[in-house]
């Protein structure tokens, strides 16, 4: 409750910082609004007790005071509505900047690989629109609150008894906050099949996945995917909103035998002559209101309750978790050793490790090539070197610091590195190459060095605005359409903008580029390995499918189903004839 609270807090400060003006009118006009329904039953009550005694100047008075406050009522509702629309546009595109800021803060990748933290994020973005309504639902709390006050005062003050109501209000109340986990239950349900359905609509919709489905003719059977899932989410949101209905129901069936208790108390009181009949009419009007007033209550309540639940979702999502004192990174030159390193991803099952027992050092200035199978574990061996998950079990060290222990963005600001899945990022050249060293990303002379270093983007020179190019025709006619091939050249320039990085990391980054582009591109990384001042600060960790490529590489570690089975150099393990050596010549022999 208190992470909920906080985040309540949080926003309530955004919209006010957002627009105060809009804010404070807001509130303003929304009290006018809720007050005007007391003075309306007063006018009422002044129109029926002049008419029964033939007071006209009571008459009036009761005309003049109802047709004011409906006047000002409606007026209110309508002014408050104008003026919180844009209010909740603005204050909805900042909510939007900070859910996508604290995703993108958080350290580690847990988010965008764990089931339960997808749903999550899913029902977080779904629930964004609504936070940015908080300050409207929180007024409307309030003041429903406040007419309910109102209106029960105004009944007691004829007839006491009539207090009783707030007994028979009770099961609407009740049934709100079991409307509430109802509604959690169903949302956090409905997540998983509409998050997929969401997933596989994309690939319909999308250019590179849209080639398989027409290749093959498997458009239809993908349509009958989502169908099943939305028809799952469906199925759970209709059944949740029978059970909504009833209980809502049986709430409004107890207030409405109250309601006919308070008139016949009253009508009692008539017929003896202890009320009045303008006392009558006020205890109908406001008894009516209050039935009004009751229902809105618990709309309101479920309202903020649902908001409560977001507020929870975004301060679980957070930063990630984080050891109180982040370190600074050692100085160089500092090995990088993996101490009995395990590793599970989250969701997996006791004994699904994708890494077990690695222990692996890193020395400085030397080149340490990954080299296994698919699923063999290389790809999260470098996430962990990244920091982007930490160890399950075991410690990679730098120096004699563990790299969970340091400070992410200082440890990530001495790597560099480019990765197999790195997607196109369709901005202008300088942008896309710039990126890899954000200070820089206006310095001409060191993005062409960067393009320079890779053979693979020669084409950037012929491009017609240079630098300042548009890439890309997703938002727009303008930009130039890329290949595979180009882009993942574009990703390796992006990795050359951090000139001499402590650590480099190459992930299968070459796996769309031609078989002499990537041996250049290797073999000038390993030659900028020789030079004597990498060898006392650098180090160069490559993963690769293609054993020609790491052949000269200083240690090659064997990776399967997440155990290093050999390590060495390449004459080493070629002498030895176990598994590398086998793969070798395979490989070797397919070439031949």
């Amino acid at each position: 409750m208190t992470d909920r609270l906080r985040v309540l807090r949080h926003v309530i400060a955004l919209i006010w910082r957002t627009d105060p003006w809009r804010a404070g009118v807001t509130v303003l006009l929304t009290v006018l609004e809720y007050a005007a329904p007391a003075a309306m039953a007063v006018g009422v009550r002044q129109i029926v007790d002049g008419i029964a005694t033939g007071q006209i100047a009571s008459v009036k008075a009761g005309a003049v005071l109802l047709f004011v406050t409906v006047g000002a009522q409606q007026g209110a509702g309508f002014a408050a509505f104008a003026v919180s629309v844009g209010l909740r546009e603005r204050v909805g595109h900042q909510l939007d900047l900070e859910i996508a800021s604290v995703v993108a803060r958080r350290a580690g990748i847990e988010h965008f690989e764990d089931p339960d933290q997808l749903d999550r994020l899913q029902l977080l973005r779904e629930g964004a629109a609504g936070l940015a309504r908080l300050q409207d639902v929180l007024v409307q709390v309030v003041g429903i609150a406040s007419r309910l006050v109102i209106s029960l005062l105004l009944l007691a003050a004829v007839e006491p008894r009539l207090l009783v109501l707030v007994v028979f209000a009770a099961p609407s109340v009740l049934a709100s906050t079991a409307v509430d986990r109802i509604t959690d239950r169903r949302d956090s349900a409905r997540a998983g099949p509409q998050r997929r359905a969401a997933t596989l609509d994309w690939y319909v919709r999308s250019p590179g996945p849209a080639k398989e489905l027409r290749t093959f003719g498997s458009g239809a059977a993908v349509l009958r995917h989502i169908e099943a899932d939305r028809a799952q989410a469906d199925g759970i949101i209709r059944r949740s909103n029978v059970r909504i209905a009833c209980l809502e129901s049986l709430g409004a069936l107890a207030f409405a035998c109250g309601f006919l208790t308070a008139v016949l108390l009253v009508l009692g009181g008539a017929a003896r002559g202890q009320v009045t009949v303008g006392d009558l009419a006020l205890v109908i009007v406001v008894a009516g209101q209050l039935n009004g007033q009751l229902g809105a209550a618990t709309s309101w309540l479920t309202e903020l309750l649902e908001m409560l639940r977001t507020a929870q979702r975004l301060a679980l999502l957070g930063p990630g978790p984080r050891t109180a004192a982040l370190r600074e990174p050692p100085p160089p030159p500092a090995e990088i050793v993996l101490d009995d390193v395990w590793f599970r991803y989250p969701g997996s099952g006791d004994d699904d490790y994708a890494l077990r027992g690695i222990d692996l050092t890193i020395p400085v200035g030397c080149s340490v090539a990954i080299v296994g199978e698919n699923g063999s574990g290389k790809s999260t061996l470098v996430k962990l070197l990244v920091g982007l998950h930490g160890s399950t079990r075991g410690r990679i060290l730098v120096g004699d610091v563990n790299v969970t222990d340091l400070d992410p963005a200082k440890w990530r600001a001495e790597l560099s590195g480019a990765f197999q899945d790195t997607p196109p990022l369709e901005f202008r050249v300088r942008e896309v190459v710039g990126l890899g060293q954000v200070a820089a990303i206006d310095d001409d002379e060191t993005i062409r060095t960067a393009l320079q270093t890779v053979r693979s983007c020669e084409f950037a020179a012929r491009l017609p605005a240079d630098l300042d190019t548009p890439l890309g025709r997703t938002f727009g006619d303008a930009g130039v359409q890329l290949s595979g091939g180009q882009w993942q050249g574009l990703a390796l320039a992006r990795a050359n903008m951090r000139r001499a990085p402590r650590l480099l990391l190459l992930d299968e980054p070459t796996a769309n580029l031609d078989p002499r582009a990537e041996d250049e591109l290797y073999e000038s990384y390993l030659e900028a390995m020789g030079d004597p001042g990498a060898r006392d600060t650098q180090s160069t960790v490559l993963v690769s499918h293609r054993f020609a490529t790491v052949r000269a590489a200083t240690l090659i570690v064997v990776l399967h189903q997440g155990r290093i089975i050999e390590r060495g150099s390449h004459a080493t393990l070629m002498a030895e004839g176990g598994v590398y050596a086998e793969l070798f010549r395979l490989q070797a022999g397919g070439y031949r």
